[in-house]
């Protein structure tokens, strides 16, 4: 009766200044009672389950984030991690982990794997190993991150630093693989920069020759035989030009440093020629008159006639200077 006849002074008066005072009850928390923050005010835990919810509406006010594990506050200064769009507690979160994240996520929902918070459409992100970071935790981690993120078999655009993973449109550039759209923002730039002056590029598909390619010569710069295959004759037209010496047998230029030797009034690659002889040679005898001397074709130029043979010119002064 005392405290109805005076309240609230009698309470002030009563209890110290620093007091945590139930809002449901008017009542004091005291440290051994189980209790419970709402709205940044501590309460009896049974006050607030007797009045639930409209309690927490009427000591929280709509904008207080709650932890869905303890139910209770989120304050600025908490510790905090967010889940599925909600802040939790960290304390709670760690408690019943993994549990709680599969409870306040679901399954479609990236994590980092180095913070362990939700990786929200709005947020920067960075993709590694297949999975989405916050740009920011990469950037403060960096390579680390990376290394752990991903393991060493996980290829890396070189100029975006994030995987290429197998269904992305890629290009190879100086043997590793680049995003194809990385790659068209900042072209030629980017071809410099991974590849180096010596690496030769097919020009039908623009992406590099590598050493263990099946390749083939055309106007001077290799391409992938599979593209001079499937754009054949346009690929020639469109690298070769119309005067360029083409050896018939294997279809490859023959340039001006290749041994070579004529047959049929065309440019062969010597090493063609004596890989498919003699059935090369067996082939062409009817239309074409060789040199007994070095068996290669005799045009009327340069041939002379003795004793019923042609011989080239060069070929027969030199034989009859040996013999004498």
């Amino acid at each position: 009766r005392c405290y109805e006849e005076s309240k609230p002074q009698a309470a002030t008066r009563s209890r110290e200044v620093v007091a945590a005072v139930c809002p449901l009850c008017e009542q004091d928390v005291a440290a051994g009672d189980d209790k419970i923050i709402i709205g940044g005010k501590e309460q009896h835990r049974r006050c607030y389950e007797e009045n639930k919810p409209q309690a927490a509406a009427r000591a929280r006010g709509p904008a207080t984030p709650v932890c869905p594990l303890c139910e209770q506050d989120v304050v600025p200064s908490d510790d905090k991690i967010i889940l599925g769009g909600k802040e939790h507690h960290r304390r709670c979160y760690e408690e019943s982990k993994p549990q709680a994240a599969a409870k306040a996520r679901g399954p479609a929902t990236p994590v980092c794997p180095l913070c362990e918070q939700d990786v929200v459409p709005s947020d920067d992100k960075i993709i590694l190993g297949g999975k989405e970071h916050h740009r920011r935790c990469y950037e403060e981690s960096k390579p680390q991150a990376a290394a752990k993120a991903r393991g060493p078999a996980t290829p890396v655009c070189p100029l975006c630093e994030q995987d290429v993973v197998p269904s992305d449109d890629k290009i190879i550039l100086g043997g590793k693989e680049h995003h194809r759209r990385c790659y068209e923002e900042s072209k030629p730039q980017a071809q410099s920069r991974a590849r180096g002056p010596v690496a030769a590029v097919c020009p039908l598909c623009d992406q590099e020759v590598a050493p263990s390619d099946d390749k083939i010569i055309i106007g001077g710069k290799e391409q992938h035989r599979r593209c001079y295959e499937e754009n054949k004759p346009q690929a020639q037209v469109r690298t070769r030009g119309p005067v360029a010496s083409v050896c018939p047998m294997c279809e490859q230029e023959v340039i001006p440093s290749d041994d070579k030797i004529i047959i049929g009034g065309r440019e062969h690659h010597r090493r063609c020629y004596e890989e498919s002889k003699p059935q090369q040679t067996e082939t062409r005898r009817a239309v074409a008159i060789l040199c007994p001397a070095c068996g290669v074709d005799i045009n009327s130029q340069e041939k002379i006639v003795v004793e019923g043979k042609e011989w080239h010119r060069v070929c027969y002064n030199y034989n009859d200077y040996a013999r004498s």
